[in-house]
Parts: C-alpha cells; sequence; structure tokens
C-alpha cells in the first residue's frame, strides 16, 4: 500500500506545472528629476488681489 506522502508527491509532479526561472531583470537608470520652468507666475497678482479697489461715494468713484 502506498503512503499519502508518496501518493502527493506523484500528484504534485503530475498536475503542477514547474517553477518558473525567474530571471533578474537589467539595472534601469534613475529617472532624472524634471526641470522646472524657470518663469515665476505671480498666482496673487493674475488674480487681481494687488489692484486698488474703487467705491462709491456721493456718485463719485473713490478709491478704497
Amino acid at each position: 500500500m502506498k503512503t499519502i506522502q508518496d501518493e502527493l508527491t506523484k500528484w504534485t509532479n503530475k498536475n503542477m506545472p514547474e517553477k518558473k526561472i525567474i530571471k533578474p531583470r537589467p539595472k534601469t537608470q534613475s529617472k532624472k528629476p524634471k526641470k522646472k520652468k524657470e518663469e515665476k507666475i505671480d498666482w496673487a497678482d493674475l488674480m487681481g488681489m494687488r489692484r486698488p479697489t474703487y467705491r462709491r461715494n456721493r456718485g463719485a468713484m473713490r478709491q478704497k
């Protein structure tokens, strides 16, 4: 009579695929940091935050 271990090894040899040999990947070059544009954008100025504000006072426009 066969042992369970013998049956198991026979079954694994029959049903399980062979282990694939994993080839080492070639080393990739490290990525260089992207260059930032040197043109600085002043967002507050573009949105109009630093502009004079005007209000109406007795029908005339006055700077606030």
